[in-house]
């Protein structure tokens, strides 16, 4: 429910251009309310100095004039690269280059694999045979195409053993080359 837009009588303005020097908003908007006898929020208060172009003349930083940090002059460190993290998700990622941006890290399965076997082909994904992302090896990355990786999705054959996960991709390819049939079995003229 929206909150009555509040007119400020002739005295009510007065009063707060008389107070407003030196009073944060809070502290200003308690000192109306009480005058007055009224319940106004802070932000209608904030809203009628804004209108106005009032200033309380106090900083708008929340550090006073004359406050030294207590890390100034300190070399803040960065994280070097090489630096390892968990992403949202739980995979394991690694910084790659300098800056803040979510391009210089990435996923130290990818980088392992592609060391290793070059890059990921397109319609490829990798796979963690035991189901743990955290468990960045070669023996435990699979690459599978994406199609075999909706199929071990659909049914949960990805299991937390990795044998058990590899037979999960043949259920998988045994699944879609079914349904396969089932479509060219379908589509194909009667005679």
């Amino acid at each position: 429910m929206k909150r009555k837009l509040h007119k400020f009588t002739e005295e009510q303005a007065e009063f707060l251009i008389k107070h407003v020097k030196g009073r944060g908003n809070k502290e200003l908007t308690d000192l109306f309310n009480k005058h007055f006898g009224l319940n106004l929020k802070v932000s209608q208060v904030e809203a009628f100095k804004k209108n106005r172009r009032l200033s309380s003349g106090l900083p708008g930083n929340r550090f006073a004039k004359g406050y030294t940090p207590y890390n100034k002059g300190k070399v803040i460190s960065k994280v070097p690269i090489g630096a390892e993290r968990i992403d949202s998700k739980g995979y394991v990622m690694v910084k790659v280059a300098q800056g803040k941006n979510q391009k210089n890290w990435q996923y130290k399965h990818i980088l392992l694999w592609e060391k290793h076997n070059g890059p990921v082909p397109l319609g490829h994904v990798l796979l963690f045979a035991d189901g743990n992302k955290r468990n960045v090896c070669l023996e435990n990355l699979m690459l599978i195409t994406k199609k075999q990786m909706v199929r071990l999705n659909q049914l949960g054959l990805i299991k937390n053993d990795a044998e058990l996960t590899r037979t999960g991709i043949v259920i998988a390819d045994l699944t879609n080359k079914i349904g396969e049939l089932r479509r060219t079995k379908v589509t194909a003229p009667h005679g």
